[in-house]
């Protein structure tokens, strides 16, 4: 029993944040082959006497920005760290795992991660396609939708929603145009790709 519960921790305790440029790696790697130099995105560290500012981070699309937001990564993982060592201080004799979960809460707590797009990316690649496609967070769907394990029957129900976040809305028009200028369009295809230039635009 106690290794059966030691394992059930292991499964749930949260994993080291990816380093930027893995990340980017990583994620470039789903993107379809069709938006294969096309997406992109970026982050930039600023100094300020001595101090570190929130990340600048932005996502392209041949080259143009179209999304951008801050990024607190770095902050969020030193919350951890500085929480994960005050427990382990405090409670010597407790389970590793268990304190990690509780250090995990707390940078939570002070770092929302969420809207962040290091966060969002880490999220898009640890989640089932499936999954990512529902996301609340729109950097997650967004990239999903330009995902090369989506294909055309998927996204065309997912499109059936008229309530799309404006990154989604944009990448699903960016999907469907690829897809109709690399393989020639299917009917259903040019009306979902009407349909959303006439949102988007």
């Amino acid at each position: 029993m106690q290794s059966s519960r030691s394992s059930t921790r292991r499964t749930s305790a949260p994993k080291p944040c990816m380093q930027w440029s893995q990340l980017k790696k990583q994620t470039k790697k789903f993107i379809c082959q069709e938006l294969q130099g096309r997406v992109d995105f970026h982050r930039a560290v600023y100094r300020q006497h001595g101090s570190r500012l929130p990340a600048r981070c932005w996502i392209t699309v041949d080259g143009e920005e179209v999304f951008n937001c801050a990024d607190l990564d770095t902050d969020w993982r030193m919350a951890y760290l500085e929480a994960k060592s005050r427990l382990e201080r405090e409670q010597p004799e407790a389970d590793q795992w268990v304190l990690s979960d509780e250090a995990w809460r707390e940078a939570d707590s002070d770092f929302p991660r969420g809207g962040f797009l290091g966060s969002a990316l880490h999220e898009y690649i640890a989640a089932p396609i499936a999954n990512s496609l529902k996301s609340a967070n729109q950097i997650v769907q967004a990239f999903a939708i330009v995902d090369r394990r989506v294909g055309r029957r998927t996204l065309e129900r997912f499109c059936a929603s008229p309530d799309l976040p404006p990154l989604t809305r944009l990448f699903v028009k960016l999907r469907l145009t690829s897809n109709a200028t690399a393989h020639g369009a299917t009917s259903a295809e040019q009306g979902i790709a009407s349909k959303e230039r006439s949102r988007v635009d």
